[in-house]
């Protein structure tokens, strides 16, 4: 991600890749939204076998907050968040997020997100984030 020039945690949860318990997510940036890819493991279960709901949560509040970092050049925060799950992913799943702009106004993005593992809808996600500034 430092390739897109933007402003960057070093040690990020999401996409760092010198964060040893992060989840190193790789994003692709296109015109109107950004898909990203993540390598589960036996370290991100809960239930038995499968990924924990929070690590899929986390993975698309990331993709949000790139979204509009790297698509949209506009640094926020989540402010609300809403993920509907529909299968669970086994543990050692490729998981694929893609994230779009559904609406802006004024002061905040309304933003979406599915997650796939396999080309099988794993959830889905709605955010509302509070714009702060033009990034450089």
């Amino acid at each position: 991600m430092e390739g897109f020039g933007l402003p960057h945690v070093p040690n990020c949860f999401g996409c760092s890749e010198k964060n040893p318990v992060g989840l190193k997510l790789k994003f692709t940036f296109h015109d109107d939204h950004i898909c990203g890819e993540f390598e589960s493991n036996a370290n991100h279960v809960g239930p038995p076998d499968i990924v924990h709901g929070g690590v899929i949560a986390a993975i698309i509040d990331e993709s949000f907050s790139v979204l509009c970092r790297g698509v949209l050049k506009k640094d926020s925060r989540t402010i609300k968040e809403e993920v509907t799950f529909r299968r669970p992913a086994m543990a050692g799943a490729t998981l694929k997020v893609k994230t779009k702009l559904e609406q802006e106004s004024s002061r905040t993005l309304e933003v979406s997100a599915e997650v796939l593992a396999d080309d099988v809808l794993i959830a889905q996600g709605k955010g509302t984030l509070f714009k702060l500034k033009p990034v450089n």
